[in-house]
């Protein structure tokens, strides 16, 4: 008969305070014991049942021992299957099983890791997500000048040293925490899915993961009336005007980021209304269609059988996201262009409509609340507390209140 039971094992370092938990496996008189990288204090761990106890008030503590107590119980069952197998078989010893354990929990490297989870995200229409994970992990090998990586190595001083080496790589505060955060998310869900076991500690604590603010450029209401007369320039190329119109679209449209005007379908216009749900949270936006969005709309909108609005995505040309990318990347640099010619000093990208709507509508004196709602934000839970009361009518009136603003006489 096999019997197995948790220990704890106190560190010589720690005075006993802080220590390990291992299974002891007995079988045919013969004992093996398998530690677990978990550090636990003396307080937790209960002798007479051979389980964690919560001592603690700290709810993150409390998290993580139920973590650890949800991860032990993984491993003990990874034991029952490797014993259940072998009991057919025949005869076995201990060190055969802790043998198969460690064979099957060997540590795996994240290129294996990194590949399935973009793969899940992938078939779940999470393609920047996937696209994120892939760029953040060829950075790190990159830097470690290796084919692949284990998870353990990814330590608290190897983290803080790739850190420092991107600061003098000039990389920017963002960029640093864009490649943190997703090294996190991938080290986290490896976790979660069994796909190796995390230590104590966080080895992400120590490093730069937050968004660092930056400085939004946002054009004014008298430059919004410039481009909007440079429109018709003859210094300007059609696929300039064609640009140009997208960005003033996507100015009166209430700020509408470049992906949902790439994705803007012809039946979400019905009238004199246009809806669609933001790609980026799923929140289902109403605009009233008024004649400045109506004149846009029929300057750069595509005649063909395609289904969306704007020729920037054509379901006949194969991968959408690349070819939304792609047209991204075309409208930055001829919106570049245009700023040249027209001499705005503050240059030009497409998500500067969105921050020029609403610097102009908090200049018109809207409601701050009206105007986060009218820009479709949903991070914000405290502001959504109240802004339930405002109707499509309120929403309409902001964008009539702009769009005069820019359209008044100098």
């Amino acid at each position: 008969m096999v019997s197995m039971e948790f220990h704890y094992r106190p560190s010589s370092r720690q005075n006993g305070k802080i220590g390990k938990i291992f299974l002891r496996i007995i079988y045919n008189r013969r004992s093996g014991n398998i530690t677990f990288p978990f550090t636990v204090r003396r307080e937790e761990w209960d002798d007479a049942k051979h389980s964690l106890v919560t001592t603690t008030c700290d709810p993150e503590r409390s998290v993580y021992l139920a973590e650890v107590r949800k991860q032990l119980s993984v491993e003990k069952e990874v034991f029952w299957t490797i014993i259940a197998e072998q009991v057919k078989k025949g005869s076995f010893t201990v060190n055969e099983v802790i043998r198969m354990y460690r064979f099957q929990r060997r540590e795996k490297g994240l290129v294996a890791l990194v590949d399935v989870l973009s793969q899940e995200l992938e078939q779940n229409g999470k393609l920047r997500t996937a696209r994120a994970y892939r760029t953040s992990l060829r950075a790190l090998l990159g830097f470690s000048g290796t084919q692949d990586f284990l998870p353990s190595q990814l330590t608290a001083e190897f983290l803080e040293q790739y850190e420092r080496y991107m600061q003098s790589e000039k990389k920017s505060l963002n960029t640093i925490s864009f490649y943190m955060r997703n090294l996190r998310a991938i080290y986290n869900k490896g976790i979660r899915r069994g796909y190796f076991i995390g230590g104590t500690d966080n080895p992400f604590a120590g490093v730069y993961t937050q968004v660092a603010s930056t400085r939004k450029r946002a054009l004014s209401k008298e430059n919004i009336r410039q481009l909007e007369s440079f429109l018709h320039s003859s210094s300007l190329q059609q696929a300039e005007k064609d640009a140009l119109a997208l960005f003033l679209f996507s100015f009166h449209a209430r700020g509408m980021c470049f992906v949902d005007v790439a994705h803007l379908r012809k039946s979400d216009v019905h009238g004199d209304m246009l809806s669609y749900y933001r790609r980026k949270t799923g929140r289902y936006m109403e605009i009233r269609i008024t004649s400045a969005l109506r004149k846009y709309i029929q300057k750069t909108h595509t005649a063909t059988t395609s289904p969306y609005v704007f020729n920037i995505i054509r379901p006949e040309n194969g991968n959408q996201y690349i070819q939304y990318t792609s047209g991204l990347r075309r409208q930055n640099l001829y919106l570049n262009g245009i700023a040249k010619k027209v001499g705005l000093q503050a240059g030009l990208t497409t998500h500067m409509a969105r921050h020029s709507w609403a610097t102009i509508a908090k200049k018109e004196h809207i409601p701050i609340g009206v105007i986060s709602e009218a820009l479709g934000h949903s991070t914000v839970s405290v502001t959504y507390k109240y802004l339930d009361s405002f109707g499509i009518s309120v929403l309409d009136d902001a964008n009539q209140k702009v769009a005069a603003a820019v359209s008044k006489a100098v």
